[in-house]
């Protein structure tokens, strides 16, 4: 689908109204393979959560057998799911790396990186530095205290 029809479709006034439209395939090779749009158009290398949902809809459609491994491509990665008689799913995402310099792509040696951490973060005591991790598409990570209300930190500085 074109850019502006996934925006559409997203709208949860005029639309079906979506975060993320998941496009499931097969591939020639018989696996299964699933797209990512999200809410804005643009599309996403991985989401592991998208993941767990289409193993649940191959597993309820019978695409695949409850309680036996099957392999889920996104992105150019293959992940091993499982959907129990219980309707659990788990999602093999892969090796986790750091980031790599571009921004998209994981490092070759996998070690995690880091990041500074924008200036509120390290204003109100957050973090000084935020880790980067790949599974699919870059991810940032930090500790947060538990004394610390996550409705307190200023998330807003991270971006759209």
């Amino acid at each position: 689908p074109s850019k502006a029809e996934v925006v559409s479709w997203a709208d949860r006034r005029t639309g079906v109204g979506f975060d993320q439209l998941l496009l499931v395939r097969r591939t020639p090779e018989g696996a299964f393979s699933f797209d990512v749009h999200n809410a804005d158009g643009s599309t996403a290398g991985q989401c592991g959560n998208g993941a767990r949902c289409v193993a649940r809809y191959l597993a309820d459609r019978r695409h695949v057998r409850r309680d036996e491994a099957f392999e889920l491509w996104c992105g150019g990665r293959a992940m091993t799911a499982r959907v129990g008689e219980d309707h659990a799913v788990t999602v093999g995402m892969g090796r986790a790396t750091g980031v790599d310099s571009t921004g998209d792509g994981g490092t070759a040696d996998g070690r995690l990186g880091s990041v500074p951490a924008p200036a509120e973060f390290v204003r109100a005591g957050v973090a000084e530095d935020l880790v980067t991790v790949w599974l699919g598409n870059p991810h940032a990570v930090c500790w947060v205290p538990s004394n610390q209300s996550l409705d307190a930190l200023p998330l807003d500085c991270l971006g759209a």
